[in-house]
């Protein structure tokens, strides 16, 4: 049997499962993003944070708790997948990555993600601990989805780890079908020895204080603020890498610990230079928001940029001397500025995974509330 045909017979399981989602009740501290102009004390005003979906698994025989902002596939892969995916990234509202996933399956930059219609799903690695002092040379952000079903005869069981889900395909109690979707996943939580993802607020989150409403498990989680198109770009940083022995090492370290995001030790290594990636402008000399060369339009499933990536190639601009720094707030205008030997850009291999929740020109990512940092649960007056 063809793999489309394989598709189409377990897409409805595949997507049952795949958009499941429990709740859970866990919170830390708020620690301020690297580069804004936010602090723990008060002297300066915090940015605001958004509040994102959050999907239940496991890893390692625990429970696992994770984001999905963004889903991708191999364009060449066939109709049916494509739409699988597509189907897949509307039912979490994850930004559709149209092409610049294409290079990733079986690749070294993804880990895989098995897919159940029984169960949760089952990561094989994880970031411990979770932030910037992750030592899990395993973990990538990352996934390749496989789809496990249970083969007739067999007794279904729970199966929460990669070696229990290998062991059931060696004895003929399950099928496992590799696919060519891509989706990104970064880990807020796992048992120990791992944890919470330093300054993520996990909260139960309801869209209005009506008695009865549904309620769901989301996390909070600090944004940053640059510039798309010479317009304010809102995104989120969870992930920091870069390649192994790079002289960029301890700039991606500082990177991780000020936003503290998962660094990510050897997964991104492959990562720079290719068409995965899209650049991210960081100023080194000059205090502004950084700019991003591309964004989802519109921004979740139905994005039809074909530029859009939320990998991020870093590239740091430095104003030359004894030239008069100003904003620049569009890749358009780096270009310009470097034409006129204003600035100077230094192409690093440090990548960055930053989803872009809102743009004007593409709106706010579906199922994303952006709220006050007074307000972790999304009422109104906070609500954008």
């Amino acid at each position: 049997m063809g793999q489309s045909k394989r598709f189409s017979a377990s897409r409805k399981a595949f997507l049952s499962a795949f958009v499941a989602v429990a709740l859970y009740s866990l919170a830390a501290g708020l620690t301020p993003a690297h580069g804004q102009n936010t602090v723990e004390n008060g002297n300066k005003p915090e940015l605001p944070r958004v509040l994102l979906p959050l999907q239940s698994g496991f890893a390692r025989g625990g429970t696992a708790l994770y984001i999905t902002p963004e889903v991708g596939v191999d364009p060449s892969a066939g109709a049916d997948i494509i739409a699988t995916a597509q189907a897949v990234a509307n039912g979490f509202g994850a930004n559709f990555i149209p092409t610049n996933f294409s290079s990733l399956p079986n690749s070294p930059a993804v880990r895989n993600i098995f897919v159940f219609s029984t169960q949760g799903n089952v990561l094989s690695a994880t970031p411990t601990p979770p932030g910037p002092d992750n030592s899990n040379a395993n973990y990538s952000p990352l996934w390749q989805v496989n789809l496990v079903t249970w083969n007739p005869g067999s007794q279904v069981s729970l199966l929460t780890s990669t070696a229990e889900v290998t062991a059931a395909q060696a004895a003929g109690e399950v099928t496992v079908t590799p696919t060519p979707i891509i989706v990104e996943c970064s880990v807020i939580f796992s048992l120990a020895p791992g944890g919470l993802l330093p300054a993520s607020k996990v909260v139960l989150d309801a869209p209005s204080p009506a008695v009865g409403g549904n309620v769901s498990s989301k996390v909070s989680l600090p944004l940053q603020v640059g510039f798309f198109n010479s317009r304010t770009a809102f995104y989120i940083t969870p992930e920091v890498g870069v390649t192994p022995g790079s002289s960029f090492t301890s700039l991606a370290r500082t990177v991780a610990q000020g936003f503290n995001s998962n660094f990510v030790p050897t997964a991104f290594a492959t990562l720079p230079g290719t068409g995965a990636v899209d650049d991210i402008f960081v100023f080194t000399n000059f205090a502004q928001g950084n700019v991003l060369a591309s964004a989802p339009i519109p921004a979740g499933p139905a994005n039809a940029d074909t530029d859009y990536s939320p990998l991020w190639q870093v590239n740091l601009v430095s104003w030359n001397a004894g030239r008069k720094p100003r904003a620049l707030t569009s890749q358009a205008e780096i270009s310009n500025a470097v034409a006129a030997g204003d600035v100077t850009i230094t192409k690093t291999d440090i990548t960055v995974e930053c989803s872009v929740i809102f743009t004007p020109e593409g709106g706010l990512l579906p199922g994303a509330r952006i709220v006050d940092v007074d307000d972790q649960h999304g009422e109104a007056n906070g609500d954008r």
